[in-house]
């Protein structure tokens, strides 16, 4: 059975976003606390939440957010909450796990890398034709200026 998500809460979550992208995470930390259970999006609202917080200079109360959203889905966060774990436990004090998790976010960017070279088949070159010209300019009595062109023949 789906569950419904609530346009209010779609609607908060959105918002959130919004100020975030503004800079403004104080307001999206208001939207994301007036979430009370975002059902089926509930990894989107930590990883948001994590990010109000990380922008906001609250590294250390970030972490937990970030690693429960990469929990719930960590095929959608990896590599993003894996940088932004990095800065978080980097500005916290903790550079034993910035350097775990930064260790984290190099391999999870070279297996991204190692899967596009893989999955994306080789596009054949498209066909070009190379065509030249031949430019003659006479001028004319009266200041007349023509233009003959003619195609090469590069045989």
């Amino acid at each position: 059975m789906k569950r419904e998500i609530s346009p209010k809460i779609m609607h908060r979550l959105y918002a959130a976003e919004g100020y975030l992208e503004l800079g403004m995470p104080k307001q999206a930390l208001v939207e994301l606390e007036a979430v009370e259970d975002a059902g089926p999006l509930e990894a989107t609202r930590l990883f948001l939440l994590g990010h109000a917080l990380k922008a906001n200079e609250q590294y250390t109360e970030a972490i937990e957010p970030l690693h429960q959203a990469a929990e719930l889905q960590p095929e959608m966060y990896s590599q993003s909450v894996s940088d932004s774990l990095t800065e978080c436990f980097r500005e916290s004090g903790h550079s034993d796990l910035a350097q775990f998790a930064q260790q984290t976010s190099d391999a999870i960017k070279e297996e991204s890398l190692a899967e596009e070279i893989v999955s994306e088949p080789k596009k054949p070159e498209p066909e070009t034709q190379r065509l030249e010209f031949k430019v003659q300019i006479q001028f004319k009595p009266h200041f007349q200026l023509t233009f003959k062109m003619e195609p090469r023949n590069n045989k």
